[in-house]
């Protein structure tokens, strides 16, 4: 079970960055669409915002999921 765990994480954090760079290059709502019009408009301002949006939820997602991985090392 840690090695499965091992894996969601990484799997995590690749499938939200494909799926910002879908967002980005195909979509017409969502994050990286915005993140779009921003880059487009010179808007530094939202484009940080997001950057910190997508930043803090990866990391509370990670933490999350190496506590649980930390908790299962220690039940076996």
């Amino acid at each position: 079970m840690p090695e499965v765990l091992a894996g969601l994480r990484i799997g995590f954090s690749l499938t939200l960055l494909g799926t910002l760079i879908g967002e980005m290059f195909a979509s017409q709502s969502g994050i990286g669409h915005m993140l779009m019009i921003a880059m487009g408009r010179n808007d530094s301002q939202t484009i940080m915002a997001l950057a910190s949006l997508l930043f803090i939820f990866a990391t509370a997602v990670n933490l999350a999921l190496l506590n649980w991985h930390q908790r299962l090392i220690k039940a076996s």
